[in-house]
């Protein structure tokens, strides 16, 4: 404290105070002062607890919403490969009908280039096999109506039309 100075310290401490070459005029500081949330200090009167709040909510938004996009994407993904598995299984049935089919028609053409003496007995056994090829794909088609493509059912009425020949064709032969 300067000499011959007749003041308290309190008094020492309400005088302005020179910094830096400024002179600073020293403000009282009230703990708990509330600023007026209308103007621009509106984040400075939050409590910290509603500012570290504030600042995550923003980041967890983005996240939920990108989350959101993510769900619905894999969710149309999702019914986009359930089509795609029911598609590949009627491909698998229609292969293997294809298959036996073919092999039907190898059996034929030795039965009928040999005049009837070979695959006596093993064309009515492929004829068989072909039937529970048949048999199954029918099958499918009947299981799976109402939930394959537009698409599948042009290519397995297609089908269906050459099978309906398919039993004339066997008659001529034997």
């Amino acid at each position: 404290m300067p000499t011959g100075s007749t003041g308290t310290i309190g008094s020492v401490l309400d005088k302005p105070v020179k910094t830096g070459g400024r002179t600073a005029d020293p403000k009282p500081v009230e703990a708990n002062k509330v600023h007026d949330a209308s103007g621009p200090g509106v984040i400075r009167g939050l409590p910290l607890r509603v500012k570290i709040l504030a600042m995550a909510l923003v980041p967890m938004l983005g996240l939920v919403g990108f989350a959101a996009v993510s769900a619905l994407d894999s969710r149309a993904a999702v019914a986009a490969d359930a089509d795609a598995a029911l598609v590949m299984e009627f491909a698998v049935a229609g292969g293997n009908l294809l298959h036996e089919t073919q092999k039907e028609r190898g059996s034929t053409a030795v039965y009928l280039s040999s005049g009837g003496t070979r695959f006596v007995e093993e064309l009515p056994a492929q004829h068989a096999a072909t039937d529970v090829r048949r048999a199954e794909f029918e099958q499918f088609l009947a299981d799976n109506s109402d939930t394959l493509p537009a698409e599948v059912f042009d290519v397995a009425d297609a089908v269906q039309v050459d099978l309906a020949q398919l039993d004339q064709q066997r008659a001529a032969v034997l």
